[in-house]
This record gives structure tokens, sequence and C-alpha cells, in this order.
């Protein structure tokens, strides 16, 4: 009983990070097909006990039903929409960027903020996207003198891949 539960929970945290370089073109999505999928499995789910109980219907049962479906299912769909973009094919596209180096960088939920952020301006997504890095990593990856970016991306219908980004030294 317990192999289902962790094969499932590991498959949800390869998911997320996989997902940490996608970004959708409507933010809402990201949160309104979770929600949807875990409204329409917890329904299910009380329906079942609804249907299939003659005697002893109560509602704390059809309750906990739902509570228990409508979770299961918010995780199992809450990266849906990323990683429908992963599956996609979509144009490969490169672009220099303009960027800057934050002090300190994005949040990581509970673990703090990272040490430095790196914003980047996405033309395809026309907004400014901030990656979690260390001013170790910038520094190995970007020489005196480099003072560019060149971005890669992946176009789906739905949002962005980032692939890769390198600093080069642009020629005056």
């Amino acid at each position: 009983m317990l192999t289902p539960v962790v094969l499932i929970f590991a498959g949800v945290v390869t998911l997320m990070r996989l997902t940490q370089q996608v970004y959708l073109f409507d933010p809402v999505l990201a949160w309104l097909i979770p929600i949807t999928a875990a409204g329409i499995g917890g329904l299910l789910a009380a329906l079942m006990v609804f249907m299939g109980r003659t005697r002893y219907r109560s509602t704390k049962d059809m309750l906990q039903a739902f509570g228990g479906a409508a979770c299961l299912c918010l995780m199992l769909a809450w990266n849906t929409p990323q990683a429908y973009i992963l599956i996609r094919d979509g144009q490969h596209t490169e672009y220099d960027a303009n960027w800057q180096i934050v002090h300190p960088g994005p949040s990581r939920g509970k673990s703090g903020r990272c040490e430095a952020g790196l914003q980047i301006d996405s033309m395809s997504l026309n907004r400014t996207i901030t990656l979690c890095t260390t001013d170790k990593d910038i520094a190995r990856q970007r020489s005196p003198g480099m003072d560019s970016l060149r971005v890669t991306e992946k176009i789906t219908s739905t949002g962005v891949q980032l692939q890769a980004y390198r600093f080069y030294a642009s020629t005056p």
C-alpha cells in the first residue's frame, strides 16, 4: 500500500523540479486547472459514497470522501499546465535579453530566499522573470567583459520553457 503513495509523491516532486523553468502566458491557468480537477474529483468521490451506501449515509462520510479525493486530485494536477508545455512541441527561439542581478533573489517558500536572482526581460512573455541563482554561479558563467545575455526558449501556445541562457561579450 505504501509503494503507490511513494511513487506518486516521487512523481510529483520530480515534475515540480522539471517545471521550475516553465512560465505560462496566462498565470490564471496555473491555479484554475488544478482547482477544477480537485473539485471534480471530490464531487465524484462524494457521489460514490452517496450512491454506494444504502444505509448510514452521513454528511461526514461524504465530506471526508470529498476532502480526501480533492486533496489527491489537487496534488496530482498541480503541475499539469506546466507539464503540458514540457511535452508539447514548440518553436525554439533565441534572443538577446536585458538582464539584471538582484540581491536577495526570489523566494523559495519556507526555506527563505535565494542568495541572488537573475532578472531577465522575456520578449516572448512580455514580463520579467527572476531565476534563483548564487553569486558563485554568476561569477563562474560570466567573465569580465561579458555584458550581454543570450536566452534560448521553447514557445508553445500556452507558455514558454526557458531552456538555456549564457553570458557573452558583445562587440562594440
